[in-house]
């Protein structure tokens, strides 16, 4: 997958702004629900938040919503996200939500 370089960017600031916000306590889809009003129009990467947030209030998982974007987030993010989302994991979704901004500065 190859994205252009201001998706990068934009993918960057959604996962940080992201595990901010998560650290703050603030709830995933209130995160989803007005994270993508901040992402530049000109990307695509505010649809597949709108789409995520679905897929959040619907399944409960934002790994199997990544997967399902092929075309926009790779096999390794969706991969980091759903270790992140076993209940059981030692992997947290701050964790995870870190590496993948450092991988798409």
């Amino acid at each position: 997958m190859s994205l252009d370089r201001e998706e990068y960017i934009e993918q960057a600031y959604f996962f940080r702004s992201f595990r901010e916000r998560l650290e703050e306590n603030v709830p995933s889809q209130e995160v989803l629900s007005s994270i993508h009003e901040e992402i530049l129009s000109t990307t695509k990467l505010p649809m597949a938040i709108q789409f995520l947030r679905g897929e959040l209030a619907h399944h409960g998982r934002l790994g199997d919503g990544m997967r399902r974007l092929p075309h926009y987030f790779t096999a390794f993010q969706s991969h980091v996200i759903s270790q992140a989302e076993i209940e059981m994991s030692r992997f947290s979704m701050e964790q995870a939500l870190l590496i993948l901004e450092r991988e798409a500065k």
